[in-house]
């Protein structure tokens, strides 16, 4: 080894062990140079070693430095070069994280003829190129006997990217905004320039560097105002290079393209007319060129007189100096369609305070647009009628008052059935181009039937309409009173008069508020009482008894009290009533005038009435006694008999106890007991009713009541015989007392009547209630007098001379002296010496007939008899009647007959000596 062409080293280790090295450098070493070298190492003690090494010649080449815009470029190739005598059998990457991966390996071209290297391509693409793709990439090529060859190249990646405050590259933006710019190289940029299309800005006078915080990352951000010559297309540049990659490498952002918008809405508010009552809705549309930017959109008012606009504040009310609200808005607004946004103001219930100028706006912080200024005009009813509070009997007014550019027609309508209403007087008036509509309702002598109606008012302008709220009419009167106050003597007694007090603003007797406070109407009340003694109303003021006391008020009733103290018996239905005169109060849009009330009448309360159901019962009689009082409440009710705490038994019997029924303030009270002694003897017996009405106020009535005798109960004597067919009537006298009257029978032609009376009897005899017995004791009798209808009579005989056997009338007799022969003879009404007919009258005079079956002839104790039996025809009553007729008149013949009988004996017989009896 040459010494002077090579470097070598001598080490010493602790083993006094020695190595040696050395090296050649063989300069631009070529294709020509390869082959087998050879190195030697010659030592003093002639122990040389030597060893041979093969030189190849395989070389590399790529493009050292590789850059690529991914903005442009998402993937990248790289390639290298093996140059060498023969082909290399593979081809890899080491990557910039170290990991290997293989490449792809060309097709080796050989050299020419073997005096050149030849060559083979390998390559490997990166895709996805970002910032974290640059690096060192190793390119190796694998030879044959495990040799390799490689070489470096490094990749730079860099993107330059652009943002916006818009949030988009085609920013649309209007005058007086700004806009920010950012542009940002990952890993890193030598410059960072920005451009106005090939025009180089300018900081400070083109823009305005916003500083941002270091970073492993290139950042550059500005911002500049918009002007009218801000149209054009922004970008940044940027530059790359360094101490390996010296080559500088240009490379720009996405563009940004500004738009001018021009600062005035889309659509404006339109000017329009608005009915009150109604609501109206403007709109207005604006550009958006912030999209996603915060913005605020207002609306402001300028109401008639006003100086300036006025913001609308919340949602889109505006409130007077009262912190009222006078219009009441509702705003919404709507982003949804690109690059707009729409807006709408919609006023509820226009009044006439809606009227006025209206605008939009729409803000970006310090950037806005405003519209243009859009007029309503309002036909409003300004003044609505009110509720109206008059006193009944005074005349009420509704006033309504309508506003708008031309005069209005005023009605008005009763709101129950929307009915006109007449007496209406309509004025108009003009001033600063705002025609005033006035109408006034007058109902006159209000009523209280009026009360509680409530109208509105309707103003119409060529088919348009508007109608005011319901008002309500209330009719102020007296409200009730103590239509009767009820009193005990000696006692005070109150009247009081109701009346409205309060100001009514609806049906549902809310007040009528006026600043916030209930209103209430001022009156001045009177009394007057009624004088029966000549029939005229006079003042309270002229009787001491009467004090009128203070009024008080209850939920909106004004309650008037007077008093009447030490009542007497003639105060009951004194009559008193109240005077409410009410002051008109304009103020509070009250009409006064003066209701009077009804009368109100003062009752003692007392026993009006005490009566019995009969105040002279019979004995057994059931009597109701009725108690009837007056009183406001009903009183405790008692009955006694005098003397006794209680109600007595002697005379009476308890059935029903005490029942009290009421009929307003009439309170009547029932006890029902039954009579079961007369008591006429000792007067009748008192009894009292008792009413307690509590407070030791009491009252007490009486009545007699006189039981008397029951004649119905009296025995009824008669001297008569109960079956002569006598009749014994009783008649009643109405009073209690019972009359019998005996009748006796009617004649007939078997009995004649006549009535017979004593000292003690009578035809007619009576019971008297107050005796209970008859006078005089005992009926009469009917004395029977029968009809004498028969008569009868004998004879007897006694012959002188003795009788032969048979006796003449015996059974045994035969011939003239039988008994049949004997009859015939004695019956003969022909013979003209025998029978009966010549001795006995009646049958000479026809007056009666003889009874055959009766008469006839008998033989005892040597005498002959003859008896005969009459029929009297017609019948005689008397014996001085019969006794003529029937009495024999001399001797009844039996012989010396001249009629014709069986048997007869001869004419010439001599007549026996005989003497006879006659006998009736």
């Amino acid at each position: 080894m040459d010494p002077l062409n090579s470097e070598h080293e001598h080490q010493t280790t602790r083993k006094q062990h020695k190595s040696f090295f050395s090296n050649i450098t063989l300069k631009n070493f070529a294709f020509a140079d390869e082959g087998s070298y050879s190195c030697s190492f010659t030592f003093n003690d002639g122990n040389n070693v030597e060893s041979s090494v093969e030189a190849v010649s395989a070389k590399v080449t790529n493009n050292e430095c590789v850059f690529v815009d991914y903005r442009t470029e998402t993937s990248k190739i790289l390639t290298c070069t093996y140059h060498g005598a023969s082909a290399a059998t593979a081809v890899s990457f080491a990557l910039p994280d170290s990991s290997t991966v293989a490449g792809e390996l060309a097709q080796f071209t050989a050299g020419v003829e073997g005096n050149t290297a030849g060559s083979q391509t390998g390559s490997y693409t990166v895709s996805s190129v970002s910032d974290s793709s640059s690096g060192f990439y190793k390119c190796t090529f694998s030879l044959a006997g495990g040799k390799t060859v490689s070489a470096i190249q490094r990749l730079t990646a860099r993107k330059a990217v652009i943002e916006t405050s818009t949030g988009g590259l085609s920013p649309e933006l209007i005058v007086q905004s700004s806009i920010t710019l950012t542009c940002t190289v990952a890993s890193g940029a030598k410059s960072l320039d920005w451009y106005k299309g090939d025009v180089k800005l300018v900081e400070e006078q083109d823009y305005e560097r916003i500083k941002v915080p270091e970073s492993a990352n290139s950042v550059s951000k500005i911002s500049f105002d918009i002007t009218d010559g801000s149209v054009g297309t922004y970008k940044c540049r940027s530059k790359q290079y360094d101490d390996f990659c010296t080559i500088e490498e240009t490379f720009e952002s996405e563009p940004v393209v500004l738009t001018i918008i021009l600062a005035a809405a889309i659509t404006n508010p339109s000017s329009a007319t608005a009915y009150g009552g109604k609501s109206h809705v403007f709109e207005c549309v604006f550009p958006n060129p912030f999209e996603n930017t915060y913005h605020e959109i207002s609306w402001s008012y300028k109401g008639s007189g006003d100086a300036i606009a006025v913001p609308m504040i919340g949602n889109g009310d505006v409130y007077n100096e009262q912190n009222e609200r006078i219009i009441d808005g509702t705003t919404t607004s709507d982003n949804s369609v690109d690059n707009r946004i729409s807006t709408s103001l919609t006023i509820g219930n226009v009044n006439s305070d809606a009227e006025g100028k209206y605008i939009c706006i729409i803000k970006w912080g310090k950037i806005f647009i405003k519209s243009t200024e859009a007029t309503l005009s309002v036909r409003v009813i300004s003044t609505p009628p009110e509720t109206t509070n008059v006193a009944k009997g005074a005349d009420a007014k509704f006033t309504c008052k309508a506003s708008g550019d031309s005069v209005a027609t005023i009605t008005f309508h009763k709101a129950s059935n929307d009915d006109s209403v007449d007496s209406l007087v309509v004025s108009d008036a003009t001033s600063d181009g705002i025609v005033t509509t006035s109408g006034v309702l007058t109902i006159s002598g209000v009523t209280a039937a009026e009360h509680g109606i409530e109208y509105y008012c309707k103003a119409a302008w060529n088919g348009n309409e508007v109608k005011s709220a319901n008002v309500y009419l209330s009719v102020l009167d007296i409200t009730g009173s103590t239509a009767t106050v009820w009193g005990l003597t000696g006692s005070v007694a109150e009247f009081e008069c109701r009346s409205d007090a309060l100001l009514k603003a609806n049906a549902d007797g809310d007040p009528y508020l006026v600043n916030k406070q209930e209103t209430y109407a001022g009156v001045e009340i009177s009394w007057e009482f009624f004088d029966s003694t000549d029939s005229t109303w006079k003042s309270t003021d002229t009787n001491t008894r009467f004090a009128v006391k203070k009024s008080t008020t209850n939920d909106g009733v004004r309650i008037s009290p007077i008093s009447l103290r030490d009542l007497q018996d003639n105060d009951n239905d004194l009559k008193v009533r109240c005077h409410i005169a009410y002051l008109s109060d304009p103020g509070s849009n009250f009409f006064g005038g003066t209701v009077t009330s009804g009368d109100l009448t003062m009752k003692v309360a007392s026993i009006i009435s005490f009566t019995s159901s009969k105040t002279d019962p019979i004995v057994g009689e059931t009597i109701t006694l009725t108690c009837i009082a007056t009183g406001e409440t009903a009183p405790t009710f008692s009955f006694t008999t005098r003397g006794k705490s209680t109600f007595g038994t002697t005379y009476f019997k308890f059935v029903k106890d005490i029942t009290v029924t009421s009929n307003g303030a009439t309170h009547s009270a029932e006890y029902t007991t039954e009579t079961v002694r007369a008591n006429v003897m000792r007067d009748g017996q008192v009894i009292d009713c008792h009413v307690d009405y509590g407070k030791a106020q009491k009252d007490k009535k009486e009545i007699t009541v006189t039981t008397y005798f029951d004649c119905g109960t009296a025995t009824v004597k008669s001297f008569n015989q109960d079956d002569n067919g006598a009749t014994i009537t009783e008649t009643s006298l109405d009073d209690g007392s019972l009359k019998q009257t005996i009748t006796c029978p009617a004649n007939t032609e078997t009995a004649r009547f006549e009535l017979a009376t004593q000292s003690n009897s009578a035809m007619e005899i009576t019971c008297t209630k107050e005796t209970g017995k008859y006078n005089p004791p005992y009926l009469a009798r009917c004395k029977e007098t029968k009809p004498f209808t028969t008569g009868t009579g004998l004879q007897k005989m006694t012959f002188a001379n003795s009788v032969e056997e048979p006796a003449p009338c015996t059974s045994e007799a035969t011939g003239e002296w039988s008994i049949a022969i004997m009859k015939q003879k004695l019956f003969s009404m022909t013979d003209d010496n025998c029978g009966f007919k010549h001795r006995v009258p009646c049958l000479s005079s026809g007056q009666c007939s003889l009874d055959t079956e009766k008469s006839g002839c008998r033989y005892e104790d040597g005498k002959v008899i003859t008896e005969f039996f009459v029929n009297l025809t017609p019948p005689v009553w008397k014996y001085t009647e019969r006794d003529p007729l029937v009495a024999l008149t001399g001797t009844v013949k039996f012989w010396s007959c001249t009629g014709t009988y069986s048997k007869r004996r001869r004419r010439d017989v001599e007549e026996p000596e005989v003497d006879f009896e006659n006998i009736l």
